[in-house]
Formats: structure tokens, C-alpha cells, sequence
């Protein structure tokens, strides 16, 4: 619309009479505002998409729920990566320890690996469903951080050693520490998957909330358009002459936003020529 306005502005100014220049302005505004209504319906595709998006990625939000649109946060997709990596090098050391304990649970180590990674699974599916919040990004974060990566850690660092502590002892200490090797053995297996669990829900998040914001700044980008265009619009009409237009874009119930174009008065000021009041518009 930039360019048309300028060509527009530039015809007025060159018109050679009131006559001419009451033309030119009937037909500028009749242009305007057959391109308007396409203005806010590309609007209005965006934002539905982005809300059904929206929606589609965080099933817990329901259509009457309040829709806080994310901001991004604060970090990089290298540290996204960290999470995906640490949480698939955890996937990786259950998979070996459950080809270690397949002798003990009596199972092939294929099967033991194969009912591990689906447990495993299973876990951060649970996981994202109980701490991920849509609008809360990095307050989710903190609380798996808080309440499961951490707590996972500090378990690890304790059944660890007992673990192989349990592994090089034999005779009478065997039969002593054979309580202390089925807790370790079985405790470092819970450890690592909600470790491996909630380090992927991390990442899961992470790379959300950087898709979020980019929908969310076309949003922006999007209303900064429509803004400058109403704004050029409306010194357009100034200096076309016309007195006042205004223009707004409202939601329906649904959160369907729709376009609504109010003409309050559109008329020539012909206050230097009172004399060709026929030229005014209706």
C-alpha cells in the first residue's frame, strides 16, 4: 500500500483542478477499501493458525481456555541439544544396563532393552503431561529440573558406586551385600530413565518455545503492517480531505477474529471551493 499511496499523493498534488482532484479521491478510496478487507483476512488466517497450532502442540489447552501466546526463551538451540543428547546418552546407558540385568530377570537382552526404552518412553510422555505448561515455558523447565532431573542425578551418583561395589565382591560379602545390589541395580535403572525422561522433555520444550516465538513475531510483524497501514490510511484521507475514518479488527466468541470496517463520515472538505458542493461524496 506504500507505493500506491505515494502515487496517489503525487496525482493530487498534480491534479490540475478541485474537480480532477475530487475524482482522483473517489477512486483512491474505492481502491483502499477494496484492498483492505484482504489485509485483515491474511490477519485473520494467521492468527487462527497460529492458535490451532497452538492447540494442536499443547493438547491441554481446550478452545475456552485463555490463550497467552509464549515468549522464547532466552537460550539458544545449542542448549537444546545439550538436553537432547545428555537425555540420549541416558537412553543409551539403560539400554546397556538392561542387557547387563537380563540375566538376573531372566529375559533375552533384546527383550530387556526393548521393554526399557518403552518404559522409558512412556516416563517422558508422563512427564511432559504433568510439568509442561504452555504459557509457563521456563517455569516448566524448572520444575522438572527441581523435581526430576536433579533428584535422578544424586541417585545415580549414589547406586552407581554401590553398584559396582556390589560387582567385585564375592563369598560371605556377596550373600551380605546381596540386599545392596538388588536395591542399586534396580534403583539406578529407575535413576537413569527419569533422568534420560526428563532431559528430553527439557529439549521437547526448549524447541517449542522457539517455534512459539517465531509464530508469535509474525503475529507482530503482522499487526506492526496493519498498524502503519491504518496510520498511512489515515493521513492519506487528511490530506485527501477526507474528515474522519476509523478502523479496528475485533475477536468473535469463538476467538475467531473478524473484520469489522466502520465508515463514521466520509466526505470532501470543500471549505476553499463552497461553491462545488456537488463533487462531495456520499
Amino acid at each position: 500500500m506504500s507505493n500506491y499511496t505515494n502515487k496517489g499523493r503525487r496525482q493530487i498534488q498534480e491534479a490540475a483542478n478541485d474537480q480532477v482532484r475530487a475524482s482522483i479521491i473517489r477512486d483512491n478510496h474505492k481502491e483502499i477499501f477494496e484492498a483492505l478487507p484482504r489485509q485483515f483476512d491474511e490477519m485473520k488466517q494467521t492468527i487462527k493458525g497460529f492458535k490451532e497450532r497452538l492447540r494442536g502442540a499443547h493438547p491441554t489447552l481446550t478452545k475456552s481456555d485463555e490463550i497467552i501466546i509464549p515468549y522464547a526463551i532466552p537460550v539458544d538451540l545449542q542448549t537444546s541439544s545439550r538436553y537432547f543428547y545428555a537425555a540420549l546418552a541416558c537412553l543409551v546407558f539403560i539400554a546397556l544396563l538392561a542387557a547387563w540385568f537380563s540375566d538376573a530377570w531372566g529375559i533375552s537382552p533384546i527383550i530387556a532393552i526393548a521393554i526399557e526404552l518403552v518404559i522409558a518412553l512412556f516416563t517422558d510422555g508422563l512427564l511432559l503431561y504433568i510439568f509442561n505448561r504452555a504459557d509457563e515455558p521456563t517455569a516448566s523447565i524448572r520444575r522438572i529440573r527441581q523435581f526430576v532431573v536433579i533428584p535422578s542425578g544424586i541417585a545415580i551418583l549414589i547406586t552407581l558406586p554401590l553398584f559396582l561395589l556390589t560387582r567385585f565382591v564375592t563369598d560371605e560379602l556377596a550373600l551380605l551385600f546381596l540386599p545392596i545390589a538388588t536395591f542399586s541395580m534396580y534403583g539406578l535403572t529407575i535413576a537413569v530413565t527419569l533422568a534420560g525422561a526428563g532431559l528430553l522433555v527439557c529439549s521437547y520444550i526448549l524447541k517449542w518455545s522457539q517455534r512459539d516465538s517465531k509464530h508469535f513475531h509474525g503475529l507482530v510483524q503482522a499487526y506492526a503492517s496493519y498498524k502503519s497501514f491504518h496510520e498511512e490510511l489515515h493521513d492519506l484521507f487528511e490530506e485527501f480531505g477526507y474528515q474522519t475514518s476509523s478502523l479496528r479488527c475485533e475477536f468473535a466468541e469463538d476467538n475467531r477474529p473478524v473484520t469489522v470496517l466502520v465508515i463514521e463520515q466520509l466526505k470532501i472538505d470543500l471549505a476553499r471551493n463552497r461553491s462545488k458542493k456537488q463533487l462531495m461524496l456520499k
